[in-house]
């Protein structure tokens, strides 16, 4: 008889593996309706005029606040505490985003404030429905 594998306990989100939130960093998880996860992961990349993703490094909305809206899912970035305009680097704010989506799943009302992700404060980002 084959030896049993041994329970590795490993979770594999996904390839290149999630973000760790940093210090500071804030989740706070709602218990509203859960929406389509990859909506919410497209809505997160068209955050802002032109959207975040691919070679696009920064959201530099000149603005407070930035939405992206795929499918069932809407995200919105807000500065907050003083912020003035938002101003933060894409890597930065997955570094909220996916540690959220991990933890809370892509449930409405679920948030994260990023620290120092706008001029002079922080960016918060909402999940919501569209």
């Amino acid at each position: 008889m084959a030896a049993p594998i041994p329970n590795l306990n490993k979770t594999f989100t996904k390839r290149r593996g999630v973000a760790q939130l940093d210090p500071g960093d804030i989740i706070t998880c709602a218990k509203g309706k859960t929406l389509v996860t990859h909506d919410c992961n497209v809505a997160f990349l068209a955050l802002g005029p032109g959207g975040i993703a691919g070679a696009i490094q920064f959201l530099r909305p000149n603005s407070n606040v930035a939405t992206g809206v795929s499918g069932t899912c809407k995200f919105t970035a807000t500065a907050i505490n003083g912020g003035g305009v938002i101003d933060a680097s894409k890597g930065r704010l997955e570094h909220g985003q996916e540690p959220m989506i991990a933890q809370c799943g892509a449930t409405v009302g679920s948030k994260v404030t990023i620290v120092g992700g706008s001029v002079e404060g922080d960016v918060e980002l909402v999940i919501s429905e569209p």
